[in-house]
């Protein structure tokens, strides 16, 4: 699952309203952070370095904000495990029409947001151990935190409270 992105700052510039090819540079930082359970017994999986990126979702298509590395990590039966990142661009050049748009759903906090997050996934029976096999995960429903939620209200953790979007995982190619 996907939780509400926090920090999500925007910052458009440029573009000078007088003509239709009016284009706007923006500057982006963005905080992603999916949570997985593994709800099995004696199954553990173990998942290599990767990275991550986060888009801007459009009516005309998704706009590339940029991408992190992320880390391995091993994620044992029973339990909870976050993969966070802060993706972050510069000099993005949107049409002034996308712009507006954005600019508008910011102000709103409903601009919508995809993640993907590629990396490699191993996993462990026992003594038994599979090698590493890629996976990806694509969040296509990313929404913005709350304001509240995006500044002190976070919780002691630094997780953002608020409703979380699921996540569709691709192994081999093939939907899960």
């Amino acid at each position: 699952h996907l939780q509400p992105l926090s920090p999500v700052r925007l910052r458009l510039g440029g573009g000078n309203g007088s003509s239709s090819a009016a284009v706007s540079a923006m500057d982006a930082t963005v905080g992603a952070r999916v949570v997985s359970w593994n709800p099995n017994e004696r199954v553990a999986f173990r998942y290599g370095d990767g990275e991550g990126r986060v888009a801007l979702r459009d009516a005309d298509g998704g706009v590339a904000l940029g991408w992190a590395p992320v880390r391995g990590f091993a994620h044992a039966p029973r339990t909870v495990a976050t993969v966070a990142f802060v993706a972050t661009a510069r000099g993005v050049v949107l049409d002034e029409g996308v712009a507006a748009r954005v600019r508008d759903r910011y102000r709103r906090r409903q601009q919508g947001f995809s993640v993907v997050v590629d990396a490699h996934v191993g996993v462990r029976v026992g003594a038994l151990r599979t090698g590493m096999v890629p996976i990806r995960l694509l969040c296509d429903d990313g929404v913005m935190a709350p304001r509240a939620a995006a500044g002190s209200g976070s919780s002691a953790d630094g997780a953002v409270v608020g409703p979380m979007s699921k996540c569709q995982v691709l192994l081999f190619r093939v939907r899960w």
